[in-house]
């Protein structure tokens, strides 16, 4: 047996920075709000979030925004066990995502974006593709567990090698379909496993030097990925800033467009197209959400399939239904709506209970990890955690594989709670 201290944030912290950042990049931002919405847009909006802070605090029972400590005895000899199960299970997934995506369904290991989505939309998914989705999420998961064997110093540094390939695979398959969110959902869900096991210290010395540096780095990635893909489509990056749908009810400031244009030959163009393109993905979702509100036609409620629709999708697929309802809905496609769009078109202005419903979820999970010290629970919790933080952004529960990720998450922890809870005690105490 071993001990390991973990730090667990908030979920009402979570969802607090994700407002103020959202409040700070709007009004630093060189970006022009063109949409106004109505009352009742903005109310909908005001109760969602009221009513998820509702359910977060009854679900917990507690009001808190500091980060908490879980103080474990851990038995090693299991804990090797369940990383091993979750990393064969990954392993499978990723083999057969692969088999599907680019070999069956002919995508092809490049960054021709249209091409490689194309190729999926001709082909359509089959029962491996069903399989693979259900299994690949586990590369998320098993680099917790890595991390966790290598907090405890039981586990060597020459494994890393074996299972960043896995686990790095959502970032890599995202490069080459020109999606961001996977990538950086895999990002913050790895930051907050090395924050919770302690290999991160939030304080300003070297580390967070280079933690600024590995930003700007993302921010000039970002920009290159944005180009690479407007250039794909026969757009011009910078009137892209423009033009493109995220950009209708969110307008940049022309001097920063004459700006662009003046740096294009420059090595910093990159980096600055990536903050704005970052800023108009960041902001662009509330004033898409109300002017969703204000023009959804109230009888084309799809009562849950937007918010589960991977779940429509994979009865769908196994039943052969039409799914062109729920397409059909939409007031706008290509934008984001925020993670309280999707409720609203299942459930109109009822969706605000079901934001609360989400809430007192995400509650209960953090009342498990803290009373019953429920480690199992820390990949799905930090996944609800992104969500919250993401919340005014976009929605991680439809997007970026989300249900499959909750879902390997969620049957990771019941491999653990099957190998590590049942047939061995804990130890523990909490702050």
């Amino acid at each position: 047996m071993k001990n390991v201290t973990l730090l667990i944030p908030s979920s009402i912290s979570a969802l607090t920075i994700g407002l103020v950042f959202f409040i700070l990049i709007f009004t630093l931002s060189p970006l022009t709000a063109k949409y106004s919405g109505t009352l009742y847009s903005w109310s909908y909006l005001l109760f969602s979030i009221i009513f998820l802070y509702f359910g977060l605090i009854f679900g917990c029972k507690k009001v808190s925004f500091k980060t908490r400590k879980i103080q474990l005895s851990v038995n090693v000899k299991v804990l090797k066990k369940i990383f091993m199960i979750i990393f064969i299970i990954a392993l499978v997934g990723v083999i057969l995502r692969i088999v599907d995506k680019y070999y069956i369904r002919g995508a092809s290991f490049s960054i021709d974006f249209e091409s490689n989505r194309l190729a999926l939309s001709l082909e359509g998914a089959g029962f491996i593709s069903i399989v693979s989705a259900m299994l690949y999420p586990f590369s998320f998961i098993v680099i917790y567990y890595y991390l966790f064997l290598k907090r405890l110093k039981e586990i060597s540094l020459l494994w890393l090698f074996v299972v960043a390939p896995i686990s790095l695979f959502p970032v890599i398959d995202g490069i080459f379909f020109g999606s961001r969110s996977s990538s950086l959902a895999y990002l913050v869900l790895t930051f907050l496993y090395l924050f919770s096991l302690n290999f991160i210290k939030i304080k300003f010395n070297l580390k967070t030097i280079v933690v600024f540096l590995l930003l700007s780095a993302m921010f000039y990635l970002s920009g290159l990925m944005f180009s690479f893909r407007s250039e794909a489509l026969g757009i011009d990056p910078i009137l892209s800033t423009q033009i493109s749908a995220y950009a209708e009810f969110v307008t940049l400031d022309p001097r920063w467009t004459d700006f662009l244009y003046s740096i294009r030959s420059e090595w910093s163009y990159y980096f600055y197209l990536g903050v704005i393109n970052f800023a108009q993905y960041w902001v662009h979702g509330v004033f898409e959400l109300v002017y969703m509100v204000d023009n959804f036609i109230s009888q084309k409620a799809t009562l849950g399939g937007a918010s589960f629709f991977i779940i429509f999708k994979f009865f769908a697929v196994i039943f052969g239904f039409n799914l062109d309802f729920i397409a059909d809905s939409e007031v706008r496609s290509g934008v984001f709506i925020t993670f309280f769009g999707s409720s609203y078109y299942d459930f109109l202005y009822f969706g605000v209970i079901f934001n609360f419903i989400f809430g007192f979820f995400v509650g209960r999970l953090e009342f498990k990890l803290f009373r019953l010290a429920k480690v199992g629970l820390i990949p799905i919790y930090f996944f609800m955690l992104i969500i919250l933080l993401f919340s005014l952004v976009v929605s991680f529960l439809t997007g970026a594989q989300g249900i499959y990720i909750i879902v390997a998450a969620y049957l990771s922890h019941l491999i653990a709670n099957r190998y590590l809870f049942k047939k061995h005690k804990i130890g523990f105490n909490f702050d």
